[in-house]
């Protein structure tokens, strides 16, 4: 018996040999159930310890498949990733291959987005071609030099520059721009200066014209020689001639026997003119004797004058704000023909001409 209970702890646990020993010698009874005992203790935890392995292993096995699963995924992503980035990666690429851009490149980029987004925003222009030839202006031009009529300068209206109200003009090889509304205001105020009449208004009491007033007697004298018409019904003489009559004056002759017995009186004079009377008849006969003025545009007063050059230009900003083809071929014949080619310029001392280019002889 102590043979076969050493043998057996002994075989189960080396360590349990003294507590075999010990116990033997007490009680050998004993000793066999704390053998028995041990053992199924000691089989019952190799079974526990075994399930357990097993199901750690389980537990590893399906972590491992797990892990290899999202690591699987985890690939696939990145592979998905990367097709997708890969365009802006080369772009990437190739940006750092570039060289590094200057400030005025910068700056030359942003005002070409931004002219760009002006013009993406803006409506688009209606563009209209027009056939143009270089050669055939030149011909034409050469046509036109030939053709002067003596030695006057010909202008010869191109086209219409609608952005400045002008017009191009052509003359021997100079391209200019007409402002018509200067010479429509010339044309004004020398049509109201030559053909303007005033109109009249009796006085309450009529001026007496003497030598002293007038400022000698060769005043008389010139006023007495000028146009007049005699009625045979009331024997009243009256002064008709136009430099008298345009200017407002209404003079009544009585004659006398002679030149200083004549009585000659202001019966009727304009009332549109402020302070105007006597002065202004002096300053008309002194054009008569000194000048030798013929026409009513040479015999008006600075009164006169000064206010005709406002009627033609309160007139002038009465016209249309564009013209036609017709009216501009209109106005420069006009122009030519009663301005002549001495007056160039307006009432405001402006050119009607403003020179553009010249056009060269050669290619």
């Amino acid at each position: 018996m102590f043979l076969t209970s050493t043998v057996l702890l002994q075989r189960i646990h080396p360590g349990w040999l003294a507590i075999g020993e010990e116990k033997i010698g007490v009680d050998s009874h004993q000793v066999v159930l704390v053998c028995v005992f041990s053992v199924k203790g000691i089989l019952m935890f190799n079974e526990n310890e075994l399930r357990y392995e097993d199901k750690a292993a389980k537990d590893l096995d399906r972590y491992n498949s797990q892990l290899k699963k999202a690591i699987e995924e985890n690939v696939h992503r990145e592979e998905q990733n990367q097709q997708e980035l890969a365009p802006t990666i080369k772009v990437n690429k190739k940006q750092k291959h570039n060289t590094p851009l200057s400030n005025q490149q910068i700056l030359d980029k942003l005002f070409q987005s931004q002219i760009h987004n002006k013009k993406s925003l803006e409506s688009p222009c209606k563009t209209i071609d027009v056939p143009f030839s270089l050669n055939h202006l030149k011909r034409q031009l050469a046509r036109l030099s030939k053709s002067h009529e003596s030695g006057a300068e010909r202008l010869r209206l191109i086209n219409c520059l609608t952005s400045y109200n002008g017009w191009i003009v052509a003359s021997e090889r100079k391209l200019m721009l007409l402002n018509p509304f200067r010479v429509e205001e010339a044309l004004l105020f020398k049509r109201l200066m030559e053909n303007h009449v005033f109109q009249t208004e009796a006085l309450d009491t009529p001026i007496a014209l003497t030598n002293s007033l007038l400022g000698g007697p060769q005043y008389i004298d010139g006023l007495c020689n000028m146009q007049k018409e005699y009625n045979t019904l009331t024997g009243i003489t009256y002064f008709t001639d136009p430099r008298l009559v345009c200017n407002g004056f209404k003079i009544r002759l009585t004659p006398g026997a002679s030149t200083a017995e004549h009585h000659l009186e202001i019966q009727e004079m304009t009332r549109c003119l402020p302070f105007y009377g006597i002065s202004d008849l002096r300053e008309i006969l002194n054009a008569i004797l000194s000048k030798n003025a013929q026409s009513v545009y040479q015999c008006r007063p600075l009164k006169i004058a000064n206010y005709l050059e406002g009627e033609a230009v309160r007139l002038a900003r009465q016209l249309p704000l564009r013209f036609s083809r017709e009216d501009i071929e209109n106005t420069m014949f006009r122009m030519q023909q009663h301005l002549g080619k001495d007056c160039n310029k307006c009432i405001h001392d402006r050119p009607f001409l403003h020179h553009l280019a010249s056009i060269p002889e050669t290619d």
